[in-house]
């Protein structure tokens, strides 16, 4: 929206979103004010003065959105993307409390150019390997959707069509299958001789240059955005990237989980100037962006098909010294950007040997599953089946979205076996609870276990014994 904001419209907005699933109705008042008067908006468009003896004035609608400063409307646009996901999490809910306020006093820090980053919650995860992962702030969420609705458009038309991580329409299974249609392309069928080249960057997210990244970025938002709003994109960007969360982060695992993880795969080990924090949006926007020359200058020779999924890339050629002669020049371009190949996770084959990409095993006509998943599912069934009988009930729809996942990637694959050993190894205690599909490509919870369905028998009961439901 350009010109003059409705304030009147967020409050519509606010209640249009469903907003009355909370336990606490949204209020409908938005402070048009600081917070020391007593000047608000009110939802049936009139603007009150609960102390008539004072003497504010009310601030003019124009101030939510004027030229050169970020709008009020894009921060609330930015809060509803970034909650979609994150709605139920203890941090969520503690912004959505007084939310109108929040965001107002953010969007006032932002044009201000006062805000600041907030703590973040540091943890380790062992699976599908070990990391370490930095959750932010909601607030700071916010601000990362914020950045990335303006930019990701842009960087999307920089961006070659075969990198894969975090773009829509594209992700994991698309990245396999297009390394499936590269080989059958330049083996022409299966017919002639091909290499598959299979790259890995060392440490990647720990080793990228924070001072590089800001200056890519100054320059795409220089040359691309024509947002009125530039200079404060540019600002933010380097508010967020340049952010240390080391610094003012809350470990919620134990200091011993630490233990064995590469000191090149933590942001305690790589320096305040090097390194962004696995698990932000904005991370993963600049991380694609990052190696955009490289992708450029790969994709661009000759005899080559080339794919890149975050760090993990390969290229495909009929002609095997092409590809050899390829990797000085790559390591001289990646050091420029501070960036190392990984020595152990570097190997050429012929493409009948197969190649292991993004949890799969690609070979000739088949796409198999990697072992590493099959293990993992099947562990996670062990830990299910260890639940308690008075536990499952509410257990039950975070197993069935563990399963699904494992099952809906593999419904992609040769893996019909597994899937159906999957129902054989979950415990019959839980066929209480669940059912699967006859082809084993889903698990479905059955319906009356399910909780909705539950509060809507509640709901006719009461309606049909003359309750008022509301």
């Amino acid at each position: 929206m350009s010109g003059r904001v409705d304030i009147g419209d967020y409050v519509e907005r606010a209640h249009d979103k469903k907003d009355c699933q909370l336990s606490f109705i949204v209020k409908t008042k938005i402070w048009a004010a600081d917070s020391a008067n007593s000047w608000y908006y009110n939802a049936n468009g009139n603007m009150n003065n609960n102390n008539k003896n004072n003497s504010n004035t009310v601030r003019a609608v124009s101030e939510f959105h004027q030229e050169g400063l970020i709008s009020l409307e894009d921060v609330f646009e930015a809060y509803y993307d970034c909650r979609k996901n994150k709605r139920n999490t203890a941090n969520a809910l503690l912004f959505e409390v007084d939310y109108e306020r929040n965001l107002i006093q953010l969007w006032r820090d932002i044009n201000a150019r006062t805000y600041s980053t907030s703590r973040s919650i540091s943890f380790i995860i062992n699976k599908p390997c070990k990391r370490e992962i930095f959750a932010a702030d909601f607030r700071d969420r916010i601000i990362h959707h914020l950045i990335a609705k303006r930019l990701v458009p842009i960087i999307e038309e920089e961006l070659i069509t075969n990198t894969f991580n975090n773009r829509v329409g594209k992700g994991c299974l698309y990245g396999i299958k297009q390394l499936h249609a590269d080989i059958a392309e330049v083996s022409e069928n299966y017919t002639v001789d091909c290499w598959v080249m299979k790259i890995d960057c060392k440490g990647f997210f720990m080793s990228l240059s924070k001072d590089i990244l800001c200056d890519m970025f100054d320059r795409l938002i220089e040359d691309k955005y024509d947002g009125t709003d530039k200079d404060i994109i540019k600002w933010l960007t380097r508010v967020i990237l340049q952010d240390c969360p080391t610094h003012h982060c809350v470990r919620k695992s134990k200091l011993h989980e630490w233990e064995g993880l590469d000191a090149n795969k933590s942001l305690f080990h790589s320096g305040d100037k090097f390194g962004l924090p696995i698990g932000n949006l904005s991370s993963q926007m600049a991380a694609n962006y990052y190696m955009n020359e490289i992708d450029h200058f790969v994709a661009s020779m000759p005899g080559v098909k080339y794919g890149r999924f975050v760090d993990d890339a390969y290229l495909v050629s009929k002609d095997k010294q092409l590809l050899l002669s390829i990797v000085p020049q790559l390591r001289e371009r990646l050091a420029e950007i501070n960036v190392t190949l990984h020595p152990k996770k570097f190997y050429i084959q012929h493409y009948t040997k197969g190649v292991a990409f993004i949890g799969s095993v690609i070979k000739r006509e088949r796409i198999y599953i990697s072992n590493r998943i099959v293990h993992n599912a099947f562990n996670n069934i062990g830990i299910a089946n260890a639940v308690p009988d008075e536990e499952r009930a509410g257990y039950a729809e975070h197993f069935i979205a563990q399963l699904n996942s494992y099952l809906g990637f593999m419904q992609h694959c040769s893996a019909y076996a597994i899937r159906r050993n999957i129902a054989r190894a979950v415990d019959l205690g839980w066929y209480k609870y669940i059912y699967f599909a006859d082809d084993f490509s889903k698990v479905v919870l059955k319906k009356k276990h399910n909780r909705r369905e539950q509060i809507k028998r509640q709901l006719r009961r009461k309606h049909r014994n003359g309750h008022t439901i509301f």
